[in-house]
């Protein structure tokens, strides 16, 4: 009788494939990964604090006030009044600004890009 043929080994499995990212999916198609927002300003951080927003506004409605809205800022947010002495020429702009309100809305968005968890991140699950 022939020879019986020699028992074959089961097939490897195949390696595993990542998850479907968006960032492997660009790499797929030769695309590039999003980059991350550019760090704000220390302007548009300013802009971005609303604790610091209302003490520009009273300030500007009422420049005799800055010194005691800058002094309780120094005890609700020091930090706050930390980066106001840090960047004074920004601080001075906030206080002199045209279209504040619009600077303000736009800054605020910006930094929401920031904070906001990076697309195709979550998800999976189910079953």
């Amino acid at each position: 009788p022939p020879a019986a043929a020699p028992p074959t080994a089961a097939p490897a499995a195949p390696a595993a494939t990542p998850a479907f990212t968006a960032d492997n999916i660009l790499a797929a198609i030769g695309g590039a990964a999003p980059a991350a927002p550019p760090p704000l300003t220390p302007l548009q951080r300013m802009l971005s604090e609303p604790r610091l927003m209302q003490c520009v506004t009273l300030a500007r409605q009422d420049p005799s006030q800055l010194g005691p809205l800058l002094q309780q800022l120094s005890t609700e947010a020091p930090a706050l009044l930390t980066l106001v002495q840090a960047h004074q020429a920004d601080f001075q702009q906030l206080l002199t600004m045209e279209n504040i309100e619009a600077a303000f809305t736009e800054a605020a968005a910006a930094r929401n890009a920031q904070s906001a968890p990076p697309v195709g991140g979550g998800g999976g699950g189910g079953g």
